[in-house]
């Protein structure tokens, strides 16, 4: 089988499945490979310039470092999430949908539908269902990095009510490089914040025993 060198795609992965997809656009890609090798196919996310090791942190996003980085040639790129994918993607015409789209995203998700509270923003939703307190330290991050987009994250994220489940996204190569490096900025300044915060809650319990 002959891969398209213009659209490369990943379906990320980190155990084994049925539903295994690799054909002409999508390959397989083995996240966390550094951590646990199950050997789930042969390409894997601690070949090249990676951060497989950090998999425990960055989740399937070692799988995006990883092509970002490493995939140079193509036209278009981009992933799906594990068992995540798009419907009769092998029909797409990248060419029509790029002349009048930035990106192929999952369709949105409206939240006040789904649980019945027209109240329900993204922020609620996190709020009751994760700690909120990470995405407080995500917002303070982007006001502080990008104030430009502060705007657009009250928006769509602290005011917004829609959702896009799953990390899966297909753009132009130019601009999948513009999202990461936006995209490893923050996450590499959230985890750093949440460290600190770990060693310091660390270091007053042990004051505490003492």
């Amino acid at each position: 089988m002959e891969k398209r060198k213009d659209v490369q795609l990943f379906m990320l992965c980190d155990h084994h499945v049925d539903y295994l997809i690799d054909n002409e656009i999508i390959t397989p890609l083995e996240c966390g490979a550094d951590i646990k090798d199950n050997n789930v196919c042969e390409l894997k996310d601690n070949t090249g310039d990676n951060i497989s090791a950090l998999n425990e942190f960055y989740l399937e996003n070692t799988g995006v470092y990883w092509i970002w980085k490493n995939i140079k040639d193509a036209k278009y790129k981009g992933q799906t999430q594990y068992r995540r994918q798009f419907k009769h993607i092998e029909l797409y015409d990248f060419e029509k949908i790029f002349e009048k789209y930035d990106a192929v995203v999952p369709e949105p998700l409206n939240l006040p539908h789904i649980f019945g509270d027209p109240n329900c923003t993204l922020e609620f939703h996190y709020k009751v269902s994760h700690n909120i307190k990470d995405l407080l330290i995500l917002e303070e991050i982007i006001r502080d990095l990008y104030p430009d987009y502060y705007e657009d994250y009250c928006k769509y994220i602290k005011n917004g009510f829609n959702i896009i489940y799953s990390n899966g996204f297909i753009m132009k190569s130019n601009d999948y490089d513009k999202y990461c490096e936006m995209l490893f900025s923050i996450l590499d300044e959230y985890i750093y914040i949440s460290l600190i915060s770990v060693l310091y809650m660390l270091q007053k319990s042990k004051k505490k025993q003492v």
